[in-house]
């Protein structure tokens, strides 16, 4: 015990007088010198991007016995990318064993991404010189170098939403008693959920034709010259370490500012009228009209300016594609309008959908693992064929869903094909319309 392990010594070892001594030399292990810093008392840890965790007793220093020499000896938390038990991956971060709490605000930080916490153990006197305030000094170091490591916990921190709100119009200025003022959310998380907020005003003022990431505001004149509008993105995260889901959530506000003056009508209504007459019950003493219709989301050009739309006779303003609107406007203020649909509940969002003249669609994510959905807008209720076929013209998978008027979110698992470019056929058997979608399987 007296001698210094840092020398080469030589040992004799005599075996008795009939034999010639035999001189063996040993070199002194300098990492002869570990010791177990404790034992966890947690299995891991998982949330979203800037919650903290109380490592405060997730280790049990105790115990550690004559080992364990305070003047020279020193326990730490390491966080790294793994661990073989006696050995450190990549290391982010190196924190004293008094830190009471663990948050995601270290270089190099990766949502999702598996790290370790591990309680370090070594001998101050044999360490060689590390630079603590660079992790990296410790990466891939073990008990080579005196260190002793406990098998790391989990820790993971999910990406917390960023969605950024917008308008359709591209500016922050709404008519008073404005309706359907498209405003949406871009930047958003595959398979996320949007909902929207309008501060002061009831959910009932905003309306959704068909997708989740956009909404139609109908702003009430409350006499205010500003209000908020919050898009609030919420992500479930599994993690199989906890076996739990963490929604993460994220929030993007815009304030519209409100245009002086007396802003657009009130809703009114559309009545048709025998032989194909399409009336305006907005009051004619000073409102003016503007007739015209939507397919695929694309104006048609003026169709009239009179309180009565004169249509050919015999239109069927049901089963076309045509979306039959009027705005309406104080004359002396044409730039604030309020259109009102006749044969569709309102307007179908451009934005990334693709758009047909009866139904609208998007695939989601797209890029995607074999998982996705079928986010499909239809003006009525109709039975859909959905085709999915490789390159090679194979028929990989074919079924019929019943899809409802407005909204319908389809689920489609695609996991055990192999990866590569796909076509889905998605075809409207009441209108006879299809269209053809590019999918890639990663």
């Amino acid at each position: 015990k007296d001698l210094d392990p840092n020398q080469d010594y030589s040992f004799t070892l005599n075996k008795g007088t009939l034999c010639d001594p035999i001189s063996i030399d040993l070199i002194a292990s300098p990492c002869n010198c570990t010791f177990a810093p404790g034992s966890n008392l947690a299995t891991a840890f998982a949330g979203c991007e800037g919650e903290s965790f109380d490592i405060s007793n997730i280790f049990n220093a105790t115990g550690l016995g004559s080992e364990f020499n305070p003047e020279n000896d020193t326990i730490i938390y390491v966080l790294h990318d793994k661990t073989s038990g006696v050995s450190l991956g990549k290391v982010s971060a190196i924190y004293p064993f008094t830190q009471k709490n663990l948050t995601n605000n270290f270089a190099g930080f990766t949502p999702g991404k598996n790290y370790f916490l591990s309680a370090v153990g070594f001998r101050k006197v044999l360490l060689k010189d590390f630079d603590f305030s660079n992790p990296t000094s410790l990466s891939n170091q073990g008990a080579t170098e005196c260190v002793s490591v406990v098998s790391g916990i989990p820790i993971k921190w999910f990406r917390t939403p960023t969605p950024v709100i917008k308008t359709l119009s591209g500016t922050n200025e709404i008519c008073r008693n404005s309706y359907d003022y498209m405003v949406f959310a871009t930047n958003l998380q595959d398979g996320s959920n949007v909902r929207f907020e309008v501060v002061g005003q009831s959910d009932e003022n905003n309306k959704t034709y068909g997708f989740n990431n956009s909404t139609f505001i109908h702003f009430k004149d409350t006499s205010k010259d500003s209000f908020i509008v919050r898009a609030i993105e919420e992500k479930d995260n599994f993690d199989p370490e906890t076996n739990k889901t963490y929604k993460c959530i994220g929030i993007s506000e815009i304030v519209l500012y409100v245009k002086n003056g007396q802003g657009a009508p009130d809703i009114s209504e559309i009545v048709l009228w025998p032989g194909s007459i399409l009336s305006s019950t907005a009051d004619p003493a000073n409102t003016c009209y503007n007739w015209g219709f939507e397919i695929g989301g694309v104006d048609s050009t003026n169709l009239g300016d009179n309180q009565h739309y004169f249509a050919e006779l015999g239109t069927d303003f049901v089963q076309t594609g045509r979306k039959y609107y009027v705005d309406t406007y104080f004359c002396d203020n044409p730039d604030c309008k309020t259109r009102i649909y006749y044969n569709s509940d309102g307007p179908v969002p451009g934005l990334q959908y693709k758009e047909l003249e009866n139904f609208s669609f998007l695939v989601k994510p797209n890029p995607n693992h074999g998982q996705f959905n079928l986010d499909i807008y239809s003006r009525y209720r109709s039975d859909f064929d959905i085709e999915i076929i490789n390159l090679t013209g194979k028929r990989i998978l074919s079924k019929t869903i019943e899809v409802n008027s407005g909204n319908n979110i389809k689920d489609f698992n695609l996991e055990l094909v192999p990866k590569g470019i796909y076509f889905m056929r998605i075809f409207d058997k009441t209108s006879k319309q299809y269209s053809v979608e590019k999918i890639i399987i990663n």
